[in-house]
C-alpha cells in the first residue's frame, strides 16, 4: 500500500508522518494555543519563501537580525521587501534592540514592519541561542505592534552544548530530546502570531526536502493554500520513506539519533575552537557557540578586502569559509567585512590544517 501512496500526490502520502509530527510538536513545544495545526513543506527554504508570501507584500518592512540567513536575505529582497536590521549579542537578538528599530522606524515616517523573521536556536550565521528569558519579550513586542513572527528554528536540533566544560562525547551533556529547552515562539504564542518553521535537512538529511510548519490553525490554513499552488508540500516518496523510518525507529530510536547527531556536532565544534585557540590567537575572536553548525569569526587587524580576493585566497589555501558581509542585512551592518562564518560539520582532524 505505502508504494502506491508514495506515487500519488502529497496530501494521500503524508498520514503517518503528519501524525507522527503532531506528537511531536504536541510533545517538545506544549503550544499554548488549543488551536494550532500543522502542515508539510518542502524542505526549511520553501518554507520561508511561502511565509513572505503569506505576511508581506512588495513595498513592506521586515525586521531581520543584523547577520541573518543568506538565502532568506534574497528570498526577501527578490519578494520587493524592505530589511530593517535589528542588533543582538551572545544570548541572540536583543528585545532592548527590537524596540529601538521599531522606534526608529516610526520616527522616520516609515510604516511600521509587519513582521519579524528570527533563527532562534544556533543562529546562522552567529551560531547564538536566544535566551529563554528573551522569548516572552520578543514576543511581547511583536503582540503590542501588531506584528507576526517567523520562527525559523532549522538548527533547533543541533543543541549540543559545546561550550560547557564536559567531555567531548559525553552523551549526558548533549539536550537529546528532553533538554531542547523549555521555550520556542510556538510555546509562548497565545494569540495565533507565530508561524514556525522546522526542517528535517539539519536533523536527518536535506535529500528529504521535507520539514513542518506549526501554528494557529488560521496561519496554517492559509500557508497550506500557498503550498498547493506551488510546493505541492512537498515529495510524497520522501514522506513515505520518513514515515515509515520514524515509525520504525520510536521515539527511543529518534532519541539515541538525536543525541548522536548532538555529541557528533559537539565533538567537531570543539576540535574547531581548540583549533581557533591554536592559530587565531590574537587574529580573530569568537564565542563558543552552544548550538547550530556555525562558528561566527570577528577579524582583527585586518584590511579591507573583496569578496573576490577572499575567494582566491580560499582557493589557494583549499579552506571555505562565508564572508561575514554575505549575511549582512545592510552594506554598513556591524562591519560585514570583517567577520567571517565557519561550519564545523567536516571530521575533527580537519581543522588544524584548515
Amino acid at each position: 500500500a505505502s508504494t502506491v501512496l508514495a506515487q500519488r500526490y502529497a496530501p494521500f502520502a503524508w498520514g503517518s508522518l503528519k501524525a507522527w509530527i503532531e506528537d511531536h510538536v504536541r510533545a517538545v513545544h506544549k503550544p499554548r494555543s488549543l488551536d494550532w495545526s500543522v502542515a508539510m513543506a518542502a524542505g526549511s527554504m520553501s518554507s520561508v519563501d511561502l511565509a513572505i508570501g503569506m505576511f508581506l507584500d512588495p513595498g513592506d518592512s521586515v525586521l531581520v537580525e543584523e547577520f541573518t540567513f543568506l538565502a532568506a536575505i534574497d528570498a526577501f529582497r527578490a519578494a520587493g521587501v524592505r530589511l530593517v536590521p535589528v542588533r543582538g549579542d551572545k544570548d541572540g537578538l536583543m528585545p532592548s534592540e527590537l524596540q529601538a528599530a521599531l522606534r526608529a522606524e516610526l520616527e522616520a515616517g516609515r510604516p511600521r514592519p509587519r513582521a519579524l523573521y528570527v533563527i532562534p536556536v544556533g543562529q546562522n550565521p552567529l551560531g547564538t541561542r536566544l535566551a529563554d528569558a528573551r522569548y516572552d519579550e520578543i514576543y511581547d513586542v511583536c503582540r503590542q505592534n501588531g506584528m507576526s513572527i517567523i520562527e525559523d528554528d532549522a538548527y533547533f536540533y543541533q543543541q549540543h552544548n559545546a561550550n560547557d566544560n564536559g567531555d567531548d562525547g559525553d552523551l549526558s551533556a548533549v539536550a537529546g530530546l528532553q533538554g531542547l529547552g523549555p521555550r520556542s515562539f510556538l510555546s509562548v504564542d497565545s494569540e495565533g502570531l507565530v508561524l514556525r518553521l522546522d526542517s528535517f535537512s539539519k536533523v536527518l538529511a536535506p535529500g528529504f526536502r521535507l520539514g513542518w510548519v506549526s501554528g494557529a490553525k488560521h496561519l496554517v490554513e492559509a500557508y497550506e493554500k500557498l503550498a498547493y499552488v506551488s510546493s505541492q508540500n512537498g515529495c510524497s516518496l520522501s514522506m513515505v520513506c520518513l514515515g515509515a523510518m520514524l515509525s520504525h525507529w520510536g521515539a527511543a530510536g529518534f532519541e539515541a539519533h538525536v543525541r548522536h547527531l548532538q555529541v557528533a556536532l559537539r565533538s567537531r565544534c570543539r576540535a574547531l575552537l581548540r583549533a581557533c585557540s591554536a592559530h587565531l590567537t590574537g587574529a580573530a575572536v569568537w564565542e563558543a557557540p552552544s548550538a547550530g553548525m556555525f562558528l561566527w569569526l570577528r577579524l582583527l587587524h585586518v584590511r579591507d578586502f573583496t569578496e573576490n580576493e577572499l575567494v582566491t585566497l580560499m582557493e589557494e589555501h583549499k579552506v571555505a569559509v562565508l564572508p561575514g558581509s554575505c549575511c549582512a542585512v545592510t552594506d554598513s551592518a556591524g562591519d560585514g567585512q570583517h567577520f567571517l562564518r565557519v561550519s564545523y560539520v567536516a571530521p575533527e582532524d580537519t581543522y588544524d590544517e584548515g
